[in-house]
């Protein structure tokens, strides 16, 4: 322990700085700032406690006296109080396992077998809740489903799926940086997904009828709509005008993609105009929401289908409730922009559970097509 006194004086008097420093047997050097204590005639003794880390608490006494009229300081001494026990100061550290180390010890039961419905809480088999298409079987929420998962759902199994679009690729052109450059998320959502970008367009058979149609992936980078996702959705509706066949559409996305800027917002018109196409030539074009559908693509192409079809409790509309009630500084309603209400409110047609998607939508198209309908 090495103690540094000085003293200064000021207008009231000299005062004593205290400076303790402190090497433990664990070469670990603890300096305590300095504490000034004032000084008088009749206060010849001082004590100053000092508390170290690791449990030390280090007292100083200070003797002075008086001498010509000047102060000076003729002894010290340093007292430890130790309150941590003497067994634990003079042994080395042992770093302590994380609490989860312990509880990651070898199951028997293999990991992720199981999951939790987010809605009911309910534990469910991963293997029941995959042949129900991520619908919860106790209490029919449905949870988000990747893009490439849904078409393979979606359409025919023993049918050839062509994938369409694949070879585009996203390309940083304006050099966009926020906290992460855009390459770097590119590259992130990339490898958490296995997919090159935010829309999967595939040709593919319905019930044995020729279809087109497209999912969103909301896990790569909220589903957002750029460059990318408005080329290959033009690319599926040329498709579908070549061989005059249906064209389908699942959404599930956050909107436009904010790090393309205007590159992003002119794929709305871009996929307005590719669906006035649909419209002209009379081919189906059947939409399907699903949660969430917002911003950039709910304001373009989503709500253009000749039938707009939802998930039940889908969240859907342009800002978010979390938005809008900061804008208007009121509380919504209970089940606001929810699927529910839009029915209610005539914006969507209908509300078609996830495991009768395919029955209900070959219906319609052979209904659009004035075509008999399909046999399972």
């Amino acid at each position: 322990m090495e103690i540094q006194v000085k003293k200064q004086n000021n207008l009231n008097g000299p005062e004593w700085y205290f400076r303790a420093i402190a090497e433990t047997n664990l070469a670990e050097k603890m300096t305590m700032s300095a504490k000034r204590v004032p000084y008088n005639r009749s206060n010849s003794r001082l004590e100053q406690e000092f508390v170290l880390s690791q449990g030390f608490s280090v007292r100083i006494r200070c003797r002075s006296q008086w001498r010509h009229g000047t102060c000076a300081c003729v002894s010290f001494q340093t007292i430890y109080s130790v309150t941590m026990s003497w067994l634990t100061r003079i042994l080395p550290k042992i770093a302590s396992k994380p609490a989860d180390a312990e509880n990651k010890k070898k199951s028997p039961i293999p990991a992720g077998l199981w999951t939790k419905c987010p809605k009911c809480d309910q534990v469910l088999y991963k293997e029941e809740l995959d042949d129900s298409l991520q619908v919860c079987p106790k209490c029919g929420h449905h949870l988000r489903l990747s893009g490439r998962k849904r078409l393979d759902a979606f359409l025919d199994w023993k049918g050839v799926h062509e994938e369409i679009g694949a070879d585009v690729r996203p390309v940083d052109t304006l050099g966009f940086v926020d906290s992460k450059s855009y390459p770097t998320r590119l590259e992130a959502s990339q490898g958490a997904t296995k997919e090159t970008d935010a829309l999967v367009v595939m040709r593919g058979e319905l019930r044995r009828r020729p279809v087109v149609a497209a999912a969103f992936d909301f896990a790569f980078m909220g589903g957002s709509m750029g460059s990318v996702v408005g080329e290959r959705f033009a690319l599926g509706v040329e498709r579908a005008l070549r061989e005059n066949i249906p064209f389908v559409t699942f959404t599930s996305t956050g909107g436009a993609r904010m790090q393309e800027g205007l590159l992003s917002l002119m794929q709305m018109a871009k996929t307005n105009a590719a669906v006035t196409l649909l419209e002209k030539a009379r081919i189906p074009y059947v939409s399907v929401l699903t949660d969430p559908t917002m911003g950039g693509v709910s304001a373009s192409f989503a709500f253009m289908g000749d039938v707009v079809i939802a998930e039940p409790q889908a969240l859907i509309g342009f800002a978010g409730p979390r938005v809008i009630e900061q804008t208007v500084r009121e509380k919504l309603p209970a089940g606001f922009q929810r699927s529910q209400m839009l029915l209610e409110k005539g914006a969507i047609d209908m509300i078609v559970d996830r495991r009768d998607m395919r029955q209900v939508v070959s219906e319609l198209i052979a209904l659009l097509s004035n075509k008999p309908t399909p046999s399972v």
